[in-house]
């Protein structure tokens, strides 16, 4: 079994941040897979999922973007995805969620327009 991955939850008026580090895998992802689809079954919720500390990730983390990408736009609100590492990228592209996620090179960036 891998280390956790460890991740912290920041919350504005606006919108939440949730910064994750580590590895992200079946067997590590637990915590951050309630937190996020808990985020994201809230009225209009607003979630920038910050993996800047992120290095790497299995199926398990690329569909647990999709099912919070899917419950928050069903909920009226968004899933914006930050910081993405090189491999992380080419999962996302690979499996083309580039086309589905809205991708941004900071969380900065992802909260930015968080009206919108």
């Amino acid at each position: 079994m891998t280390g956790r991955v460890q991740f912290a939850v920041g919350s504005s008026a606006r919108h939440t941040v949730v910064a994750a580090s580590g590895t992200i895998y079946v067997d590590t992802c637990g915590a951050l897979r309630e937190t996020l689809l808990m985020l994201a079954a809230d009225e209009e919720p607003r979630i920038v999922l910050d993996l800047s500390g992120v290095d790497v990730c299995d199926s398990s983390g690329l569909n647990l973007m999709e099912q919070t990408h899917l419950m928050a736009t069903r909920h009226g609100g968004w899933l914006r995805v930050a910081g993405v590492q090189s491999i992380v990228w080419k999962l996302l592209d690979a499996t083309h969620l580039t086309r589905v996620l809205q991708l941004y090179e900071t969380a900065e960036q992802a909260a930015a327009n968080a009206n919108t």
